[in-house]
């Protein structure tokens, strides 16, 4: 069994490849806070794909309140409060799985957070 893992930024639209060294049955992307921040915003996303399937779950929680967040047909999502209303910052969607990793479809970039990405086979 392989594994990767890498921390980088979707901080392009469009396709990206992640470059794993194999062919991955599956992976996960995660994204936390903003960098550097000390905001009293809490947000917390994990999702991946196996090729076929793509989901994505999360947590916002800032002085408002707390919530949760589950959505199919992306990989990965960041959601912020912007003028008062909770925003999607962050959207990827599964492409394909390549030779050496998966592909993903990076539609909404931001270059503020970081994205752990895992791979597998």
């Amino acid at each position: 069994m392989s594994y990767y893992r890498a921390l980088t930024t979707f901080d392009v639209a469009g396709l990206r490849q992640i470059n794993a060294g194999f062919q991955p049955i599956g992976y996960r992307i995660t994204v936390g806070q903003l960098f550097g921040t000390t905001d009293a915003q809490v947000h917390t996303f994990i999702g991946g794909s196996d090729g076929t399937r793509q989901h994505v779950i999360g947590v916002f929680q800032d002085v408002t309140g707390r919530q949760t967040f589950t959505e199919s047909g992306k990989v990965i999502t960041q959601k912020e409060r912007v003028g008062g209303v909770i925003t999607e910052v962050l959207k990827a969607t599964h492409d394909s799985m390549q030779p050496t990793g998966p592909r993903v479809n990076v539609i909404t970039p931001n270059v503020n957070y970081q994205v752990v990405v895992e791979a597998w086979d």
